[in-house]
Parts: structure tokens; sequence; C-alpha cells
């Protein structure tokens, strides 16, 4: 006699002990057409999703996950096709007296035959037993005469692959780079990575960050996989920060605009030594001679600016004069160290009461220098 069994959805079924048992089970000589069925962990002391005994059978279109064995033909024959099956122990097993011919089926491990594949099926929601296909699955119009394979079709949009997996390069681990006056003008650091790809054929950003509790953070972005950041970069921010070395710790994660991979072996970590070459940039810094520059804005009303430039170390004094010569506020009595530097005066005398409207004098002496100049306050 011929059986047809079809449409049925089979979870953990429990098989207990027996000599020949499966979750389908064809035996003494049946013929049987086994299509559309769901299996799920078949487990236990049976054969798993399907057996056969001394019978035939015709099997097509079913989806078996997580079984002991998908079949096992004992002294029996089997015509398989569409079939996925997947993260099964054994996908099939025939004994000496047995055939099996499986063809356009998605098996875990492989099988030969015609049109068969060895690939993840892409189920919708295989956690949440959600067993139908992605739009990009693979078994989706590759089966017997562009059929879809397994006991469901389409469930779901195309599948994201995420990007694959890739490596930091350079600079290596624990790197140490010295900065002097040889090559901070020059010089770069280079990092770099392993490329990485994806499935879905979506093009990939690289994400660089760099963090330093000495320098700050450092971020770029971009489609290479290196970027470039020049020594005289790092001892400018040396230099805002006031420190001669920096720690970093960089990573780097490549993103397709949906989903993000940091690098397998992320973070590294880089020492730089710049206590040379900053030295040689700061004293490029210096300005030749002391100068005393215009207010600004002026005229102003309440606020200005003043700057001057101090070529070397020493006692500063600048000091607000009405045009009688009295002393109305001073504004700087103290050692600095040399460079471009600024001070604001607000209008109010050294009590904090704001002056009148008028023109008002301000003079610099720094070691030997002496210079004034006159200023507009407006009301």
């Amino acid at each position: 006699s011929e059986n047809i069994i079809e449409s049925n959805i089979i979870i953990n079924p429990s098989m207990g002990y027996c000599v020949i048992c499966a979750a389908i089970s064809i035996l003494d000589g049946s013929n049987c057409i086994i299509r559309n069925n769901f299996i799920f962990q078949a487990y236990g002391d049976g054969y798993g999703a399907v057996v056969a005994s001394q019978s035939q059978y015709v099997s097509h279109n079913n989806t078996f996950v997580s079984n002991s064995r998908g079949y096992a033909n004992l002294s029996s024959d089997g015509i398989v096709s569409n079939d996925i099956i997947y993260a099964s122990s054994n996908a099939v097993y025939i004994d000496g007296n047995s055939n099996i011919q499986v063809s356009y089926s998605d098996i875990e491990g492989g099988w030969e035959g015609e049109g068969n594949i060895d690939a993840d099926p892409l189920f919708c929601n295989q956690d949440g037993g959600d067993y139908t296909l992605a739009e990009n699955s693979p078994c989706i119009g590759t089966g017997e005469d562009g059929a879809n394979m397994g006991a469901f079709g389409i469930g779901c949009g195309s599948y994201n692959f995420y990007p694959t997996e890739f490596s930091l390069s350079e600079p290596s681990n624990n790197a140490a780079i010295t900065v002097d006056e040889s090559n901070v003008n020059t010089g770069f650091i280079t990092f770099s990575w392993g490329e990485s790809s994806d499935a879905n054929g979506d093009s990939l950003y690289y994400l660089m960050r760099a963090t330093s509790a000495e320098i700050g953070d450092l971020g770029l972005d971009t489609n290479a996989t290196s970027i470039e950041v020049s020594y005289m970069d790092i001892i400018e921010d040396m230099s805002e920060n006031n420190v001669t070395a920096a720690a970093l710790e960089w990573t780097v994660h490549v993103t397709d605009g949906i989903d993000t991979v940091e690098a397998d072996n992320a973070p590294f970590t880089l020492q730089v030594d710049g206590s040379n070459a900053l030295s040689a940039y700061l004293e490029g810094l210096l300005p030749d001679e002391f100068a005393l520059q215009q207010n600004y804005p002026n005229p102003f009303n309440p606020v200005t600016t003043l700057r001057y430039d101090l070529p070397e170390n020493g006692l500063v004094t600048i000091i607000i004069y009405d045009m009688l010569g009295r002393e109305v506020k001073t504004l700087i009595n103290q050692s600095q160290n040399a460079g471009y530097r600024t001070v604001i005066w607000n209008a109010t005398n050294d009590y904090g009461k704001p002056v009148s409207a008028g023109t008002y004098l301000y003079q610099i002496q720094a070691g030997e220098y002496i210079s004034t100049k006159k200023m507009v306050l407006l009301k």
C-alpha cells in the first residue's frame, strides 16, 4: 500500500526505547510519500526524523532541524528531493542493503547528488521557532525545476550578513614611537588593518577610534584599510595638553550601515614619546622680540583684549592709566613664560567698579622693555 504523510509539525517527539523507531517510521514493506513536514529535535534511542525498514519512500519539501538523523534506511530505498536537513548529528544513514538518492536538497555536511548544497538555509528566526526562509536564502528557487527547498516558503526579507571578521595590523600592539626633530615635519603614524567583506554586497566603512588620557580622543571614518596621522598633529595635541608623551588605545569597527563588527584582536596600545620634538616645536612658537599689540576691539564697550609677545621668561606688569597718569587697574603683575599672550580688561578699576567712558593708556613692562598704547572706552 502507499501512504502519504504530509504537512505535519513534529517537535521533540518522545520515542522512548525501541528497536526501530523515529518521528516517522516506515515499516514492513510499506510504500510511503513524505512531503511538507517539519521535524525538530527527534533525539533519543530512535533513528531521528525518518526511519525505513524493508520499505520504500519518496520524500520531498521537508525541513528537518536538530535531529539525531534525517533519514535512516534499513534494507530500504528512498528518493529525497527539495529537503532541508540542518543541525542534525547525521543527515543520512544507510546500511549495506539500502540505497538513497538525494537531489536538490540542502544537507548540512554535504551529500553527493545533483543540485545538492551545503549552506546555512537562513531561517527567519530560528531561535524564535520561525523556520520560514529569508528572501536571500540559498534554498529559494534552487530546488528541482526552480522550486523552493523545505516545508516552508519565504517568511521575511533578506537576511543581513554581518561584515566578516578582520584584524588590526599596524602599529603592532604595544608599539613605541619616538617623534624628534628629524621626523616631526615629515613623519606619520600609519594605522592599518585587514579588509572585511560583506556577503550582501553592501558598502563597508571603517570607524577608527583612538583614546588617550593625555591628548584626548581621535576618530576617523574611511572606506580604506589604513589612515595616516601626522607626527605634527600629535605634537600639537601634546603642546595643547602640556604633556611630552602619550599612551593611545586604538581600535577599528567596520559597519555595513546595519551591523557593526570590531576587529577581532582589538584594542591595541601605542606609546608616543614627543619630548624632543616638542622642545623644538615650542621654540619655533616663541616670538623673536617683545611687542605690545593694539587692543581689540577699539573703541570697545565694555570688554577688550590686549595682546603682547614675550620672547623670554620674566616678570611682566601691565597697568591701565587714565589720561592724567593715574593708575586705574593692574592687569598683570607676575612672572610669565615666553610666548604669545593675551589679557582681557572689562573696564573696571582695582576695586571692581566700572570706569567712565574716555581714553585710557595701557602700559607693559617686561625686563627692560616698556611700551604704552591708547584705547577708547565707549558708553
